[in-house]
């Protein structure tokens, strides 16, 4: 397994532990990876730089939507898309999150319909599940 996908794994794992617990992020850690997936997309493999950016446009999306929805979605979460970005990339962030999505969306109605008292899912341990079963190919 590459480089980058052990730290977009390793940056879930953290997130979603601490997402699950606190309802935020590990900012510093993010960032960290953010900046340790950039050294390596550029240095590492010779990345185009503006394929690299193209990689935050699933993490802006979600930045957007939370500023929109006033952090129904918290801003943590696109910050770490934006890191997933860097790390895989455009097409397979965009996949991911899209099987996330899908994911929360599924356990948001099942949890609605039995009237349990929980009003707000964390969303990475949405994004980890989706990335592992994708790399499992469960969803190919």
């Amino acid at each position: 397994m590459s480089p980058e996908r052990i730290l977009w794994i390793v940056l879930l794992g953290v997130n979603s532990l601490q997402d699950m617990r606190k309802r935020e992020i590990c900012l510093k850690f993010t960032l960290l990876a953010a900046v340790l997936g950039t050294v390596w997309q550029l240095v590492g493999k010779n990345t185009d730089p503006r394929a690299l950016a193209s990689g935050l446009i699933p993490g802006l999306f979600c930045l957007i939507s939370s500023l929109i929805s006033r952090g129904q979605m918290g801003a943590g979460d696109g910050l770490v898309v934006c890191a997933g970005g860097i790390c895989l990339g455009f097409g397979e962030c965009l996949w991911t999150l899209c099987l996330a999505l899908f994911a929360v969306s599924a356990a948001g109605i099942v949890i609605k319909t039995r009237k349990r008292g929980v009003r707000e899912l964390p969303f990475i341990p949405f994004l980890l599940a989706a990335y592992l079963a994708e790399r499992i190919g469960w969803f190919l």
